[in-house]
């Protein structure tokens, strides 16, 4: 289904573009409520919003917190002539920190070509479903 929905967007073909197509492509599918059980990450580019969540969870330690607070939150986009690259940090209450990668076409039909997860800081909620 998601595919389907970001196969046409065409990106404005700027680093801000690729960035919201990813924001997009990342996040609705809460908004569609598609898989909703496997959604749990979150997008976190800003350190308010880092200190957000850290601040308003009692369960994260605070040697969590410390490595938390030494990521760096900024998105990185690098454009090539065929493909962009945008590497953001994300987290999940089950599993912690992480750095992404994707890659996206920059001709349209704009596609996903590569993703790769990075573990950067561990946390587990301990929730079980």
């Amino acid at each position: 289904m998601m595919d389907n929905i970001v196969e046409m967007l065409e990106v404005m073909d700027t680093g801000d573009g690729y960035f919201e197509y990813l924001v997009f492509y990342l996040m609705a599918p809460d908004f569609y409520l598609y898989k909703w059980t496997q959604l749990d990450h979150e997008i976190i580019c800003h350190e308010t919003r880092l200190n957000d969540k850290l601040k308003n969870n009692n369960q994260i330690t605070a040697a969590v917190k410390t490595a938390a607070k030494k990521l760096n939150l900024t998105p990185e986009i690098n454009l090539a002539p065929d493909k962009a690259e945008v590497k953001i940090v994300t987290f999940t209450a089950h599993g912690g920190f992480f750095e992404e990668r994707f890659i996206i076409s920059r001709s349209f039909p704009h596609a996903l070509l590569e993703h790769t997860k990075q573990f950067l800081v561990e946390y587990n909620s301990r929730i079980i479903f």
